[in-house]
């Protein structure tokens, strides 16, 4: 039988305090995946990937050390605590580590009404691979493609239980469901490539395969006859796929989105002004079928601050 995440981040907080850890955080991540790969209408690559990892944070007077391991024997367990007890005497102190008062600690939620998780079944590798077919002939079927380098589907989950000395446990599920296209346009030193991709948590939202297949192929066709355009200033649109903002004002965009709420101070206003580019930025933390935010994010954490720095710096 399977362990129990809770038994495993029980054991190790057990582990850190019988080690000399004056506090502790644990994670345990039990994760499974199936990715299938199709070229010129055979299988071409076929993966299954099963895992399960443990880590522990201690803190002493201020100090602190992380260990992660894939082994979870209890031999295994009590040296890891050892271990990052005497990293974490040896660490600088840092004014801003530390776990939550228990009094900050979250109670009650509903995991189930974020649908981080498909309630489905596993999809069988069969099924992956016709998605993968049809994404292909999808893609080969548009006019002025010549060959299709790739397409691929693939289904992940992972299950997640986070626990703390201060009192907090909890955990939640997560599942991805994919579809992937790289299309080739066109011959020789004329050839263009693109790619389309979509992924979500439940299987039944997922745009079809063909229709993917469809516009990786239309995208590289897209490119055919492509010039270097002259110098001076034009108005720029971006791809959605491009679009990537990496600093908003004083910001981290990756940063904002683990921070509920963050954007709302950032709305309108004007970035990378040096190039005169309006951003508007929309904070949907609940967005459905996306799931990008992280459930338990900053349980672990005081109201200091610099709080979300040190957390950085540890992950």
């Amino acid at each position: 039988m399977p362990p129990v995440l809770a038994d495993l981040t029980d054991a190790l907080l057990s582990a850190a305090r019988k080690a000399g850890a004056e506090a502790a955080d644990a994670l345990a991540v039990d994760g499974r995946a199936v990715s299938i790969d199709v070229r010129g209408g055979a299988l071409e690559q076929a993966e299954r990937s099963e895992g399960l990892e443990i880590g522990l944070r201690v803190l002493i007077g201020g100090r602190q050390a992380c260990v992660s391991a894939s082994d979870i024997s209890a031999r295994t367990i009590a040296d890891m605590a050892e271990r990052a007890v005497a990293m974490a005497r040896e660490a600088p102190a840092d004014p801003h580590a530390g776990l939550a008062d228990p009094a900050q600690l979250a109670r009650d939620w509903d995991v189930a009404a974020l649908e981080l998780a498909d309630p489905g079944a596993e999809p069988l590798a069969a099924a992956l691979e016709t998605d993968a077919r049809e994404a292909e002939a999808a893609a080969m079927a548009v006019q002025g493609v010549s060959q299709v380098q790739s397409a691929s589907a693939s289904w992940s989950k992972r299950l997640l239980h986070m626990a703390g000395t201060n009192g907090f446990s909890g955990g939640y599920a997560r599942t991805s469901r994919s579809i992937s296209a790289v299309a080739i346009a066109g011959e020789g030193a004329a050839m263009e490539r693109d790619w389309a991709s979509e992924a979500r948590i439940f299987g039944a939202d997922l745009p079809s395969a063909a229709s993917i297949g469809l516009q990786a192929g239309e995208r590289a066709v897209a490119r055919l006859g492509a010039v270097q355009p002259k110098t001076g200033a034009f108005p720029v649109l971006l791809d959605e796929r491009v679009a990537d903002l990496r600093d908003v004002g004083d910001h981290h965009v990756e940063q904002a989105a683990r921070q509920p709420g963050v954007l709302q101070d950032l709305r309108d206003q004007r970035a990378a002004h040096d190039r005169g580019v309006l951003v508007r930025l929309e904070d949907d933390g609940v967005a459905q079928g996306e799931g990008r935010g992280d459930r338990l994010q900053g349980e672990q954490e005081g109201e200091v601050e610099g709080a979300d720095d040190a957390h950085d710096a540890d992950r």
